[in-house]
């Protein structure tokens, strides 16, 4: 999916600047209790699969489909797992945009799909102690 609609309207605005958008993540858990990480394409590092909340949605529907789009997951958050923010999450992308987000991570059920690497955005998927 890359970049929505909303965000590309500001960052026509501000440039490449420091945005602090609000986003949403889903923490999947294996049998064994690992927890699903994504190798992203843009810098290699492994994150949790998650992305910016858009106008009108919920944190928890946000990290449902950032999951869905970027794995093939079908997801359902059923429990706040943390809020995070700060200079520790700032991250500046290969064109040279800013962020410094507000995540909200859920713990989430798998309820199906199949997981694959779907839209460019995540080049691996693996579980981690």
């Amino acid at each position: 999916m890359g970049m929505s609609p909303y965000v590309r309207r500001i960052r026509d605005a501000i440039g490449h600047d420091l945005l602090l958008p609000p986003a949403a993540s889903a923490i999947i858990r294996s049998e064994r209790g690992k927890v699903l990480l994504l190798k992203r394409c843009d810098d290699g590092k492994w994150n949790p699969p998650g992305g910016h909340i858009d106008p009108d949605e919920t944190p928890a529907f946000a990290a449902e489909r950032d999951l869905f789009e970027k794995s093939g997951l079908v997801a359902r958050a059923k429990k706040l797992d943390d809020v995070i923010g700060g200079r520790t999450i700032k991250h500046r992308y290969p064109n040279s945009d800013l962020m410094q987000p507000l995540i909200v991570y859920f713990f989430c059920e798998v309820l199906g799909g199949n997981l694959h690497a779907v839209n460019g955005e995540a080049s691996e998927f693996r579980y981690f102690a």
